[in-house]
């Protein structure tokens, strides 16, 4: 499902739950469990609250993310474009500039210590791919079609 509310659109895959709460000044999305896509050029317009915390554009520039939450304790975060701000329930914040993934985890609750939040590095081969093929694509033709020699054409016999 994909919807557009002003300069925003929030799409859901599969098996994804969310709310949408609009008001005066923004479209709130809740999401308790799925992925959630959103692209705005209106960041201060649009939040994604998860169960580990709140989602939006760190500055005033276009943002287009996605949002996987696979349980109460677990989600990976991706920018596409733009750089996302992650504000866990303590009031941390992270970062997560275009082109990166986290995966944020809560960690195991103790009976000494409040919950500890922990965001990690992951690889977003989306966007490994976009670099690589290309690359490959272009090295091949010109293998194909460097001459070697007059009589040959190409890096083969």
């Amino acid at each position: 499902m994909r919807i557009t509310l002003g300069p925003s659109q929030v799409y859901l895959l599969s098996a994804s739950s969310a709310t949408l709460e609009p008001d005066a000044s923004r479209v709130q999305t809740n999401v308790t469990i799925g992925t959630v896509g959103f692209s705005t050029s209106s960041p201060a317009q649009l939040e994604i609250q998860t169960p580990l915390g709140m989602i939006r554009g760190a500055d005033s520039r276009p943002i287009f993310g996605q949002v996987s939450v696979v349980s109460t304790s677990q989600m990976r975060i991706s920018s596409y474009q733009g750089t996302l701000a992650v504000t866990d329930a303590t009031g941390a914040e992270k970062l997560i500039l275009a082109g990166e993934t986290y995966d944020a985890t809560l960690a195991a609750d103790s009976s000494d210590n409040p919950p500890q939040r922990a965001v990690k590095p992951g690889i977003n081969w989306k966007h490994v791919a976009y670099v690589a093929i290309p690359l490959v694509a272009a090295g091949v033709l010109a293998c194909a079609l460097w001459p070697e020699s007059d009589s040959h054409m190409g890096c083969w016999n």
